[in-house]
């Protein structure tokens, strides 16, 4: 634990941290949908379905951050700049580079990559969203379409 970071591994060989202030927001977050949103749009979820959903959006809201700020690193390390770690926080994440791009199209280039990878992310998400809500509707067709059962006399 660095300054109130937790080190938790690496990636690409980018050093991965969480600040204690992550900690708290996730915390927030869960909770905040565990009892206020999903319960409004599945009235029928249970406590600790809605905890459990809560805690799965939450984790994939920070792995969405994680992606983002490792978009930046990757792309600033392929460009010649040193992608030292990537430490989670209270507002989001930050990538933390070393030394200062010489050409003003590669700041571009390493700005511009982490919005276009969240981007990504949510065009994949609603694809997956797509997805999803079609094989919904697709089974609840099959059901109204078989047959009854016969009933017991």
């Amino acid at each position: 634990m660095v300054g109130h970071t937790f080190r938790i591994g690496r990636i690409f060989g980018v050093e991965i941290g969480i600040h204690a202030s992550w900690l708290l927001i996730f915390g927030l977050v869960t909770w905040s949908l565990a009892v206020g949103y999903f319960p409004s749009v599945l009235p029928d979820v249970g406590r600790t379905e809605a905890l459990v959903l809560g805690i799965v959006a939450a984790t994939l809201l920070f792995v969405s951050v994680l992606i983002h700020e490792l978009a930046h690193s990757l792309v600033a390390r392929a460009r010649g700049l040193d992608a030292r770690s990537i430490t989670l926080f209270l507002f989001g994440g930050v990538s933390n580079l070393g030394g200062e791009s010489k050409q003003p199209a590669t700041e571009f280039v390493v700005a511009g990559v982490g919005p276009l990878t969240s981007l990504l992310i949510a065009g994949i998400a609603f694809g997956g969203l797509l997805v999803i809500v079609g094989l919904l509707l697709a089974v609840g067709a099959l059901r109204r379409r078989s047959p009854a059962p016969p009933a017991d006399g």
